[in-house]
């Protein structure tokens, strides 16, 4: 595999699955019970970014407003869905603030990774 493979695999890997791996753990864990606010908003914080992230990576890190607007409402929608019982869920406000954060982390990181990252890797 060439390097520029490796260093794909190893975003999706750190912006796509690990967000996702570590909202299953925190959702799933015990422990956090005693702190329902991490329980309910970390996981879905998380793999909001890493939908969002793996837009970007499809993309090349390019700002797709289309898609990023598809990814928004799509929250949004989720959301009402929940809210009106559609969906399985509690509908919350909170939720879609949380993946409204996690969606501009996600923004702010690819802007650093390409800028940072990928051009200064110009022979990948």
């Amino acid at each position: 595999m060439n390097k520029r493979g490796v260093i794909l695999i190893f975003d999706v890997f750190i912006n796509a699955l690990l967000p996702i791996l570590i909202g299953v753990f925190i959702y799933r864990t015990s422990f956090v019970n005693e702190y329902p606010l991490i329980k309910s908003y970390i996981p879905d914080a998380l793999w909001a970014y890493a939908l969002a992230s793996s837009i970007f990576i499809i993309w090349n890190r390019d700002m797709n407003y289309f898609w990023l607007f598809i990814v928004i409402l799509f929250f949004v929608v989720f959301e009402i869905l929940q809210y009106l019982h559609f969906a399985k869920g509690t509908g919350d406000m909170w939720d879609v603030l949380i993946y409204l954060i996690a969606t501009f982390t996600a923004i702010i990181i690819n802007k650093f990774v390409k800028l940072y990252f990928y051009k200064t890797n110009t022979t990948l």
